[in-house]
């Protein structure tokens, strides 16, 4: 957040949801009815994620001195072509009532925790082991790359420069963290450092897992770690952003641009 707002010179709302460390859709929504500027949003998000899924890999990369994640070229296998009709019927039904009862419930970025959480909770009780299909999975992230990318229209090429600057900081401070983390803990958790690092780095779950996967790692660890990185950064912000405008005078939408 410091980097952002004293750094970079963003306003409050735009810098706090720009520093959450996951959810990317739900940081650009949140912040967006909070006050925040949504282009800008999209921007830091976006190179975020980038900058994790270039840079883990290739230090990793450099460290082991060989090629690690997709650039080697593993894969995971698609569960989605194994899928039966029960497991279709389980899946929607995971999505359909884990959205109907977070929006019940009230939960912060209902559309993505309701049907995680329903979706873990089928997997873990063994009544399937499927996931959605690969071409599913693909034509959702065309349709919510396309309506994440048409933000950046009109947008000035020093704007852009001044976003991935501080997301490059951020990221780098972030990584920095992730590495003594796992430096620290990784005798603790009975795992190997790069294990832990991968499992804290702040962002591409799919690609932090297969560099787990090509360097025969625990993906369940990582992945795990991933899943509760997005849900906790989820419903951490949303609490700390009521919190910050009760105790602290933050005004959301009323602020505009001024901070």
């Amino acid at each position: 957040y410091l980097i952002y707002r004293y750094g970079a010179g963003y306003p409050r709302e735009t810098s706090f949801f720009a520093a959450m460390p996951g959810g990317l859709i739900e940081a650009v929504a949140m912040g967006e009815r909070a006050g925040g500027d949504g282009a800008t949003l999209t921007l830091l998000q976006f190179s975020r994620l980038i900058l994790c899924i270039l840079l883990v890999p290739l230090g990793i990369t450099l460290y082991e001195g060989m090629a690690v994640g997709s650039a080697s070229g593993i894969q995971f296998g698609d569960a989605g072509e194994r899928m039966t009709l029960i497991d279709g019927l389980l899946l929607v039904a995971s999505g359909t009532l884990g959205l109907r009862g977070a929006l019940w419930l009230r939960m912060p970025a209902a559309i993505i925790t309701g049907p995680i959480l329903a979706s873990g909770a089928v997997h873990l009780a063994g009544l399937t082991e499927a996931d959605p299909p690969a071409f599913l999975v693909s034509f959702t992230q065309l349709i919510v790359g396309t309506a994440l990318g048409v933000r950046f229209t009109g947008f000035a090429r020093s704007d852009v420069l001044r976003g991935m600057a501080a997301a490059a900081a951020s990221v780098t401070v972030a990584l920095a963290l992730a590495l003594a983390i796992g430096l620290l803990l990784a005798a603790a958790v009975g795992e190997n450092a790069e294990a832990v690092v991968l499992a804290f780095a702040p962002g591409g779950v799919v690609e932090m897992s297969l560099v787990a996967l090509s360097l025969q790692l625990s993906v369940v660890f990582v992945s795990a770690h991933h899943v509760a990185r997005i849900l906790l950064c989820v419903f951490m912000a949303k609490y700390a952003h009521a919190w910050l405008v009760k105790h602290r005078g933050w005004q959301g939408m009323a602020e505009g641009s001024s901070g």
